[in-house]
């Protein structure tokens, strides 16, 4: 009998411990990640069909704000030339830019890489370029599996995702939707 309320005793302690164990042990989290910003139809007021010609009037926009900015103002790229196809980084701040062929997804740190101004300024459909152009159909299309990394003046990282030109960002564009309509996705890298 002696042995019986020996083991109850033992029993209701060993509960009673493991209950105000949990009771103070509060849920481990990971940190938050940053989420992702997708910007949608950014213009610049004009658009056009077809085969694109001529500069287009450039748009300025901030990362670290996620904003439009002003010429003269605190941007980190801007798009321009053909239907805004251009990115150009704000180098007189000490943007910089560099293309890579890896998906944008499995990238959820800065690279080690090297920015210089050789390699920074200006990225459009070149073979360190965002998209590819048909001459047939005059369609401007993303490269899948393209990443634009950024450095800017204030130590900051950021990966861009270029995702259509056109307004509504359609699945399959043709020469008759609307260019300059810019859709993207970026996310600041730790």
């Amino acid at each position: 009998m002696l042995m019986i309320k020996e083991t109850v005793y033992f029993l209701a302690l060993l509960l009673f411990i493991l209950s105000s164990c949990s009771k103070n042990e509060e849920p481990r989290s990971e940190p938050d990640k940053p989420q992702d910003i997708f910007v949608r139809d950014l213009n610049n007021g004009h658009f056009s069909t077809g085969q694109p010609s001529g500069i287009a009037k450039p748009i300025y926009f901030s990362l670290q704000k996620n904003a439009e900015a002003k010429a003269d103002g605190d941007w980190d790229i801007a798009f321009t030339g053909l239907a805004n196809t251009l990115i150009v980084s704000n180098s007189k701040v000490g943007t910089w830019m560099k293309v890579l062929n890896v998906d944008y997804d499995k990238i959820d740190r800065k690279p080690s890489l090297s920015y210089s101004e050789a390699e920074s300024g200006n990225i459009a459909n070149y073979e360190n370029g965002w998209y590819t152009y048909d001459v047939q159909t005059h369609v401007v299309e993303p490269i899948k599996g393209k990443t634009i990394f950024l450095r800017t003046g204030n130590g900051k990282y950021y990966k861009i995702k270029m995702i259509s030109i056109y307004e509504g960002a359609p699945a399959y564009p043709t020469s008759s939707d609307k260019t300059t309509f810019l859709t993207f996705q970026f996310g600041e890298l730790e």
